[in-house]
């Protein structure tokens, strides 16, 4: 390198005597007198030796030799090489740099030589002990610094971006490096610090070169952001006396492959090894006991790490998207499995959870290659997410004394065929299963509540009973489960909340308790397959599209107590053949879209005695060609077939007067009305004629 730096020198000099340049060597005996030594020919300097005390005033003039003027402007210049190694700083003199700054004894001074382009060479005094804040920053053609011995402390963004400095050979008598000091030396390749050096801040940050560097064996922590986005460094061995790797030392080291950790490391901190894409694998020290938040986020080529058991707290997202991590332990020290821990760890397939775990966090294995895990009966808490969108997990083994499925817990788990439920669960929340691959499911008979949208789109769903003690399951729980046939719902059940089976297109049979006093909005939309279903007692509302586009929907009996019936609530049941009405009086908020598409000149429209002429009056229903008053209890005008004994019949018109079979009755039409055993009644239209 000192060859390097030669060669500088000689091809500098070269070029100056060309153009008639010059070297000049200075002796001052005055402070503020370099102007006066140097008289017409300071324009024409390219090297320039000075022995002797300088002050702001000298200063000044070599900042406009060396391309800036005092207001901070760019002026042309010829100076390139500046040896001050027998020139002495000293206080007083002129402001040199705008608004204030002036110098100190055996101080650079802050801002002394800021953006002063044409600098290339320096050497500085041999006396000087501290390089202050910004003092070489933006000489962006700086190559080469010689630092004297007594040097200490170089401050903040002393050199930051100097991106042609090649070389750094700091004295052994350094103690500290400031904050963003050679950021952005982006032509620095391999650094060797002293070993007295033992504070660093943010030193080498964003150095775009940098391979190698040897940190000092004083060094007690890595600061934060010590080497963060050096994309070339490949290796680093950190010294046995540091304790605390700090947040992002090593964040962005998009080839760093290898890092050496000592015994005696106690803590590594925040984002430390983030997005360092070649690492492959690292072996943290038996002493470390805290590992911060998303500490080997991203490490892309991760595939191994063994965590030491002395390790007690891990931050959340540690190893998020170690895509290719395959192999690590949780040690038995550790309480808490921290949010999205493993979240996006594509390759990891199995991990052990040791008995000593007490809390799982949101989303710990989100998005993770898990194919089994088993929860042992030591973990207390849940979060949400836990196992969201592992599409490959097939086998769950839960514990006995679970008591909820957090929301999300097995959300877009599409290869989980099965899953045992502990009896211990009384609550199913939001999404818990949605879009998950379950072909079976028993659910627990102390179980109480479903959340909204629990099981949508469990396509190998075929039946499903919900225990007795469910007082409520909320919207969307089970919607869009196309091969659902059959669903058992409890007498206990309170809320049916809207969208439940919606989409359940396959769905043909499904018992609505007493218990319940509302059918909810699109709660059987779509049910394209559902046939016949009985309305209890206690059904006093349906809100609107609830049984919209039930396209083989046949009857339906419209309870007594019903008060409310919503738009569009049997929108597209074109197959509809009978409609019983039990109450004498329409219900409210019915219009003429809550029947739209509904075949209203062949569905027969029953009402009780004496109510045809308000129903044909109402909005909802006068357009129904058939609306035949009869004692509607028990009609519910399906198919003829049933094997229950036939114990009597009668014919009426219209307006349930008796009329003979075979003849017409009011409007050319007799009604057949046949009376079982069990107690049910069936009617059908015998005789028909146009009206004219």
């Amino acid at each position: 390198m000192r060859k390097g730096i030669l060669l500088i020198f000689i091809l500098l000099l070269s070029a100056a005597m060309r153009a008639e340049l010059l070297s000049v060597h200075v002796q001052l005996l005055h402070a503020g007198t370099l102007a006066e030594q140097l008289g017409e020919q300071k324009d024409s300097v390219v090297a320039l030796k000075i022995t002797g005390p300088i002050n702001g005033t000298d200063v000044l003039v070599l900042r406009e030799m060396l391309g800036m003027d005092f207001e901070g402007h760019l002026i042309d210049c010829n100076l390139r090489i500046l040896d001050l190694e027998d020139a002495r700083i000293v206080e007083g003199g002129d402001v040199y740099f705008y608004p204030y700054t002036k110098t100190e004894k055996d101080v650079v001074s802050a801002n002394m030589f800021y953006w002063c382009y044409g600098l290339v060479y320096i050497a500085l005094p041999s006396n000087v002990v501290k390089i202050d804040d910004f003092a070489f920053n933006a000489c962006m053609n700086l190559r080469y610094v010689k630092f004297p011995e007594t040097l200490q402390s170089i401050g903040m963004s002393a050199f930051h971006s100097c991106t042609s400095l090649q070389e750094l050979e700091l004295p052994q008598s350094m103690r500290s490096i400031g904050f963003r000091a050679f950021n952005h030396c982006n032509s620095l390749k391999h650094v060797n610090l002293p070993d007295g050096i033992t504070e660093m801040d943010i030193a080498f940050m964003l150095c775009d070169s940098l391979q190698t560097i040897h940190l000092p064996a004083s060094l007690k922590e890595v600061s934060p952001g010590l080497l963060n986005s050096c994309p070339e460094l490949r290796e680093v061995e950190i010294p046995a006396g540091v304790r605390v790797i700090g947040a992002g030392a090593f964040q962005y080291d998009d080839r760093l492959e290898r890092v050496t950790l000592h015994e005696g490391i106690d803590s590594i901190a925040f984002e430390a090894f983030s997005h360092c894409r070649a690492l492959k694998t690292i072996q943290l020290p038996q002493s470390t006991r805290t590992v911060g938040s998303h500490a080997f986020m991203r490490c892309s080529s991760l595939t191994e790490i063994t965590l030491p058991d002395g390790i007690q707290t891990m931050g959340p997202q540690t190893f998020d998207e170690c895509t290719k991590l395959r192999k690590i332990n949780i040690p038995a020290s550790m309480e808490t499995i921290p949010q999205l821990m493993f979240s996006m760890c594509d390759s990891l397939k199995t991990i052990e959870i040791p008995t000593t775990v007490k809390h799982i966090e949101n989303g710990a294995f989100k998005l993770s290659g898990l194919r089994t895990i088993s929860i042992p009966s030591s973990v207390q808490t849940y979060q949400d997410n836990l196992f969201l969108s592992c599409r490959y997990l097939k086998e769950v083994h839960l514990p006995d004394n679970i008591t909820t499925i957090t929301a999300n817990m097995f959300y877009g788990c599409d290869s989980l065929r099965h899953i045992d439920i502990p009896q211990s669960v009384q609550t199913i929340e939001h999404h818990a299963f949605s879009g998950a691959g379950l072909e079976e499911i028993t659910l627990p008979a102390h179980l109480t509540s479903i959340g909204s949208y629990a099981f949508p789109r469990c396509c190998g769903l075929t039946s499903i009973t919900i225990p007795g003690e469910v007082r409520f399951i909320g919207d969307g729980a089970f919607g869009s489960c196309e091969y659902l046939e059959e669903v058992v719902l409890p007498e206990s059940l309170q809320t049916l909340s809207r969208s439940a089976f919606s989409g359940c297109r396959h769905l043909q049979r499904v018992n609505i308790p007493s218990s319940l006093t509302t059918i909810a909005s699109n709660t059987f939309h779509n049910c394209i397959g559902l046939q016949q279903i009985e309305l209890p007692a206690s059904i006093t509302e349906i809100q609107y599209d609830a049984f919209s586009n039930c396209h083989a929907l046949t009857s339906i009996r419209l309870p007594k107590a019903l008060t409310n019936l919503g738009r569009n609530a049997f929108y597209g049941c074109e197959a509809l053949q009978s409609l019983t009405c039990l109450n004498a009086t329409p219900p409210a908020d019915a219009d003429e879209s809550t029947f739209n598409f509904v075949d209203k000149e062949q569905c027969i429209l029953y009402v009780p005695y004496g109510s045809a002429p308000v129903y044909r009056s109402h909005a909802a229903f006068k357009d129904f060609l058939h609306v035949v008053e009869a004692d509607v209890t028990g009609i519910d005008g399906s198919s003829m077939t049933d094997d229950s004994q036939i114990v009597g019949e009668t014919y009426t018109d219209l307006l349930g007067r008796p009329a003979r079979a075979g003849r017409q009755g009011s409007r050319g039409v007799v009604v057949r009305t046949v009376r079982y055993a069990n107690g049910r009644k069936k009617a059908m239209i015998c005789n028909t004629r146009r009206n004219q």
